[in-house]
């Protein structure tokens, strides 16, 4: 696979660009100890996470009431925020497709407003023609997605999508882009193989593939 074969570049943003697995998995287990439910192990919580997102609190015996459980996982989220960083040799990366006049564009299932915060406060937000993210909790990324698509006159055909869960890939297929996947986010090994498409395991793999 080639960067260059390639006009468009589609981010996600969690787990891909951010990591932020540390403090999401932080404040599950705050949200499971509240409930007496014990707590999560790094590869339990990567094995299980999903999208919809109401379905992961499901596996782990949560309430189905997804608007209160979003109120109370930003609350306690907060406390643990300053975890976040960009995953290492992210920005590098971000840099070299740059150069080579590929538009990069981040497509996130997190709220807009905050999305844009976000990368803003990382510093890359001059690396992307687009920064796209859902309008309400719980609107699907595939509908922003074409949303997308069809506002900056995407071709499907020459872009390719890197995400770091299982869902990324469903989404890439559902829009018509090629997909790579990278193992350092919030789904392990295992799930990332029923994809069945190329993963990485590291942004220095990535940088190095970005470069032709």
């Amino acid at each position: 696979m080639k960067i260059l074969d390639y006009r468009y570049i589609i981010w996600d943003w969690n787990g891909t660009l951010l990591d932020d697995v540390t403090p999401d998995l932080l404040t599950v287990n705050q949200m499971m100890k509240n409930r007496n439910l014990g707590a999560l192990t790094l590869h339990e919580y990567r094995n299980l996470f999903c999208f919809p997102i109401a379905d992961f609190y499901r596996k782990i015996n949560f309430p189905d009431d997804i608007n209160s459980i979003a109120r109370e996982y930003h609350d306690i989220y907060s406390a643990y925020k300053q975890y976040e960083r960009l995953h290492p040799f992210a920005e590098d990366v971000l840099n070299s497709i740059q150069k080579k006049n590929i538009m990069q564009f981040i497509l996130s299932a997190t709220k807009e407003d905050s999305l844009r915060k976000e990368v803003e406060k990382h510093g890359i937000s001059s690396k992307f023609k687009a920064i796209c993210g859902c309008e309400v909790t719980g609107e699907k990324k595939e509908n922003r997605g074409k949303e997308m698509v069809r506002y900056y006159q995407i071709e499907p055909e020459k872009t390719l999508m890197i995400g770091d869960t299982f869902h990324d890939a469903e989404i890439a297929r559902a829009l018509g882009f090629d997909c790579i996947l990278f193992s350092g986010g919030h789904n392990d090994l295992s799930q990332l193989n029923d994809a069945k498409i190329n993963i990485f395991d590291n942004m220095q793999n990535l940088l190095a593939i970005s470069r032709y």
